[in-house]
């Protein structure tokens, strides 16, 4: 089977990705906080077409850390990741597509930028 066929049959059993989730992690009152409200705004600053959604998200579900959760639009994931790659300033961040399975979308299909931050399995 000629590659592209296998590729094409695996793309349409695949659920869609509606959007990309951005967790920018930080610790209260430290000086990641501020990195951390910074760098969401400035996604939103540089890229207004892309960000639909900035808030803050608590120690829920996987998370055991603080974090601003960025929610883009799937067409601006590479620029987007690109200028997180370099200019993430140390800071933890987690990206993971959206596509109604949490668990997968966070567990299974994530990336990370910096270090990872442990998950409440």
């Amino acid at each position: 089977m000629p590659i592209n066929s296998f590729n094409l049959k695996a793309r349409k059993s695949e659920p869609e990705v509606t959007a990309y989730h951005v967790h920018i992690y930080f610790e209260k009152g430290a000086a990641s906080e501020n990195a951390a409200l910074t760098t969401a705004k400035t996604l939103a600053d540089i890229f207004p077409d892309a960000v639909e959604d900035s808030h803050r998200v608590g120690r829920v579900g996987p998370h055991t850390e603080l974090n601003i959760g960025v929610t883009i639009t799937p067409e601006s994931f590479g620029e987007v990741v690109s200028w997180l790659q370099r200019n993430s300033g140390g800071l933890s961040i987690l990206i993971h597509p959206r596509t109604g399975d949490e668990w997968k979308d966070h567990i299974d299909c994530a990336m990370w930028l910096g270090k990872p931050v442990p998950f409440n399995m």
